[in-house]
Order: structure tokens, then sequence, then C-alpha cells
């Protein structure tokens, strides 16, 4: 059965208010969703690819990087030489 908007609602709510949104050792860059998993990564790593993005070797800059989830699918899903996340908020 598909993932309705409620579904998807819910989920996310569970998970902001169980995780934190400090990057601490890493274990808060491991964290992903199965909405994420399934649809968003994929979508991500093609949209990449048809833009013609070049994040292998490349430089990245992620510019509001919160927790650093989407820093831990670059180094996932792409080899870049260089990696930066930059986030206003101090717990990030």
């Amino acid at each position: 059965m598909p993932m309705t908007q409620e579904d998807i609602r819910t989920h996310y709510e569970k998970e902001w208010k169980s995780h934190a949104d400090k990057a601490t050792l890493g274990q808060s860059l491991e964290y992903s969703n199965p909405v994420e998993d399934v649809i968003v990564y994929p979508m991500y790593r093609q949209l990449a690819c048809d833009v013609g993005a070049r994040i292998d070797g490349g430089r990245v800059l992620e510019i509001g990087c919160g927790s650093g989830r989407w820093i831990r699918f670059l180094l996932d899903s792409f080899s870049p030489k260089v990696l930066m996340g930059i986030d206003y908020t101090e717990a990030s």
C-alpha cells in the first residue's frame, strides 16, 4: 500500500521528535528514513546525472546542511574531491 501524505507527515513528526538536530560523532549523519531511501535519494542521484553536475572529483559546498544527512548522501553516492557543509545554526 503506498504511503499517503498523512503517513509521511506522521513519520517525519515522529522522527523529528526522536532525533537530535545536532550531528555528533557521526551518529546523526547515519540517520535515514524509508521515504528518502526509496524515493528521494535515487531521484537526486538521477537528477545530478541528468543536469551534468560534476560531483565526482569536484568541489561541493552544501549551504544549510543542518544535521548533515545530505552530506552523508553525497559521500555515499558520489566521490567529491572536496565536500563542505555550512549552516547558520550552532546546533548544526
